[in-house]
């Protein structure tokens, strides 16, 4: 998401336009039909988060909490695995753009 996130369809115009797939686009992870809802959930979540001193910090658990309550998702199991799918994913994020602004 950090390399092509918000820039994938103009990176996929590009590559249609220019016959050159980008590096960024080749490196784009494939997503499993079945985490789908997860992503979307993760780029649902993903402006609940707070920034410190220029730095994403963690969505909050109540946030992740709140969605599950929106959208039904009412088994515990499949909350406590909802919320581990979403901090692990959280935690790739932060550590990616960490990395980058070093």
């Amino acid at each position: 998401m950090v390399e092509w996130g918000s820039n994938e369809k103009q990176l996929v115009e590009m590559a249609q336009k220019t016959g050159k797939v980008p590096p960024a686009l080749k490196r784009k992870p494939e997503l499993f039909e079945d985490l789908r809802l997860v992503w979307e959930a993760f780029k649902t979540l993903s402006p609940a988060r707070q920034y410190y001193n220029g730095a994403p910090q963690p969505i909050p658990l109540s946030e992740i909490l709140a969605y599950c309550q929106m959208f039904e998702i009412n088994d515990l199991e499949e909350r406590r695995e909802f919320a581990e799918f979403i901090i692990e994913m959280d935690t790739v994020f932060i550590a990616a753009v960490l990395k980058k602004s070093r």
